[in-house]
């Protein structure tokens, strides 16, 4: 639901409008005001049954949020991965427009994060990135597997971009805003340490790569920003797994012999 909808409109006419009812009040009276309290109660679904003095770190959401989520998360349930991909990622956009709308501000200059946290370390982590510096991002909550990327730098119109090889569609070239969007919590940038020279053939190495397959065992993500980078394919996470699944298996051999 985007939030430049008749709903969301709706909702802040309310709020607005019980806003300037009590502007004549002083902030005591405003504040003790229960046709306003009312006008704000009725856009939460929250229990009557006890008073929640904390809505710092766990604010409760209005209940059209509460409704959306439910609403989208079935509508996810019957076909999960084009509902996600082709249906609601897509939308961000809208959002972030919607949000602009309300905030009164350019939608670039909206970033839609998980949670403040989040926030804080995108901010607290910003780093001045170089063509040829190595970004690794988890590719689950657990943080088991990470994926790796390469930064290219900017092109003549000022977009950063990003080359990956992701799982089910080889080498491909990405924004870096589209990139950070889907990943956007980091897990390290391993800073490239060659001369301009040494970046710009680090650059059209990777260029070249574009369109080559993903392969999990022989030619991951992993694999590629190794090759790139040191010409050499290595991929430490496929050597931790073979390394453990043979450790499995000889103690599974000890055991049952």
């Amino acid at each position: 639901m985007a939030l430049s909808s008749a709903t969301v409109a709706s909702l802040l006419q309310n709020v607005t409008a019980a806003g300037k009812a009590i502007d004549h009040l002083s902030p005591f009276d405003g504040a003790m005001d229960e046709d306003y309290w009312a006008s704000i109660q009725q856009a939460f679904s929250v229990t009557r049954g006890i008073i929640n003095l904390n809505n710092g770190g766990v604010s409760p959401s209005p209940r059209m949020v509460t409704e959306a989520f439910v609403r989208y998360t079935w509508q996810q349930e019957d076909a999960t991965a084009y509902t996600m991909w082709q249906i609601l990622e897509p939308q961000s956009e809208t959002v972030r427009t919607g949000l602009a709308e309300v905030f009164g501000c350019d939608p670039e200059e909206i970033a839609i994060t998980r949670n403040a946290s989040e926030s804080l370390e995108i901010l607290l982590m910003g780093m001045d990135l170089k063509s040829g510096d190595e970004i690794i991002v988890p590719k689950s909550g657990l943080n088991i597997v990470q994926h790796h990327a390469l930064y290219l730098g900017l092109d003549e119109q000022g977009t950063d971009w990003i080359i990956e090889n992701a799982y089910g569609v080889g080498v491909r070239l990405v924004t870096a805003d589209n990139f950070f969007k889907l990943n956007p919590h980091i897990n390290e940038i391993r800073i490239f340490t060659g001369d301009s020279q040494e970046r710009r053939q680090l650059v059209e190495r990777a260029l070249r790569k574009i369109g080559q397959p993903y392969n999990l065992i022989d030619y991951n993500c992993q694999h590629f920003t190794s090759e790139i980078k040191t010409r050499t394919k290595r991929s430490r996470q496929v050597e931790t797994a073979v390394v453990r699944s043979f450790v499995v298996l000889l103690i599974g051999a000890l055991i049952f012999d």
